[in-house]
C-alpha cells in the first residue's frame, strides 16, 4: 500500500449502578461501549501467514460493542463470593472473507483472504471465585466460561477465532502470620472444539502430530489439560522475602488453545523479592 497513514476516534460511554443490601451482599450492573481500530496486521499485510493468504484493506472501519454485565459480591469473615455474567454485542466486526489476489482465489494452495467490517457478533459468558477460610487456612476455586459466536452478512454463523474454552482453578493455601504461606492448586481447562474456519487451517491447533506441519482434515480442537501446581514462601524480613514453586508437577504436554508452543514440562524455580 506504501506509505499508511490513519486515525480513528469516537467516544465511548459506560454507566453503572450498585445496591449495597447489607454490609456484606451487593450487586451491581454495568453498561459499557468499546471501540478498537483495526491494526497494520489487518489493514496493510500481503502474505501467506501460515493457514492462509491474506491481502490487505486500507478501508476498515473500527470495531464497535456494547457490553451489559452484572454482577453479585458476598463478603463475610469465612466467606468470599463472586459471581459475574456478561452479554457483549459486536458491531462491525472484522473477521475474514473469502478474496482473490491477481485473479486467484489460492496462492501456492493457500486459500485468499481479506479483512472486512461485514459481521457482526456477540460474546456471552459467566465467571465465578469462591473462597472459604478456616483459621489459617483457605479453600478457594474459580471457573470462567464464555462463548462467541460470529454472523456473516449473508447469514453464516460460526465460532469466534480462538475462542478460549472453559478453564479454572481449585487450590487450598496456608498463611501463618503472614510471614510464611503455602499453596497447593489445581489448573485446568476444557478441551475446545468450537473453531473459526481459519482454526482449521491453523498449525497451533490443527497438525496431525506436534511440528508434523501437516493439517489434520478431521481436526477435533484442542484436548482439554490440568496442571498441579505448588508455592510456598517465607519472609525474611521486612525487605526480603523467598519464593519456592514447583509447577506442573504431573508433567502435562499440554499447549493453551490457539499458542504455538507447549508449556514448560515440570518446573521448579527458587524467587527472593527484595525491597529497599
Amino acid at each position: 500500500l506504501g506509505d499508511v497513514s490513519y486515525s480513528q476516534s469516537a467516544p465511548v460511554y459506560s454507566a453503572g449502578l450498585g445496591l449495597q443490601f447489607s454490609d456484606w451482599i451487593s450487586l451491581y450492573g454495568v453498561l459499557a461501549q468499546g471501540f478498537r481500530a483495526p491494526n497494520l496486521q489487518e489493514t496493510t499485510v500481503l502474505a501467506d501467514t501460515g493457514s492462509k493468504f491474506e491481502i490487505p484493506n486500507d478501508a476498515l472501519r473500527p470495531e464497535r460493542s456494547n457490553t451489559y454485565e452484572i454482577g453479585l459480591k458476598i463478603r463475610k469473615p469465612h466467606v468470599a463470593v463472586t459471581l459475574v455474567g456478561f452479554y457483549t454485542e459486536l458491531v462491525d466486526v472484522i473477521d475474514e472473507i473469502p478474496s482473490t489476489y491477481e485473479g486467484n482465489s489460492e496462492i501456492d494452495g493457500a486459500s485468499v483472504v481479506q479483512r472486512s467490517n461485514e459481521a457482526s457478533g456477540v460474546t456471552k459468558g459467566v465467571e465465578g471465585q469462591v473462597r472459604l477460610t478456616f483459621g489459617k487456612s483457605s479453600l478457594f476455586a474459580g471457573a470462567t466460561w464464555l462463548d462467541g459466536q460470529i454472523t456473516s452478512a449473508s447469514g453464516d454463523e460460526h465460532p469466534m477465532r480462538r475462542l478460549p474454552p472453559g478453564f479454572g482453578n481449585v487450590g487450598l493455601r496456608y498463611t501463618h502470620n503472614s510471614d510464611i504461606f503455602g499453596q497447593l492448586a489445581l489448573n485446568w481447562a476444557l478441551a475446545q472444539d468450537q473453531l473459526h474456519p481459519s482454526d482449521r487451517k491453523d498449525h497451533r491447533i490443527c497438525q496431525t502430530e506436534p511440528y508434523s506441519g501437516v493439517i489434520d482434515p478431521d481436526c477435533s480442537g484442542s484436548p482439554a489439560w490440568t496442571r498441579l501446581n505448588f508455592d510456598a514462601g517465607f519472609k525474611v524480613s521486612s525487605q526480603l522475602r523467598f519464593v519456592f514453586s514447583a509447577h506442573n508437577l504431573l508433567d502435562q504436554q499440554y499447549r493453551t488453545h490457539g499458542s504455538g508452543f507447549f508449556a514448560p514440562g515440570i518446573d521448579f524455580r527458587l524467587t527472593a523479592l527484595m525491597k529497599y
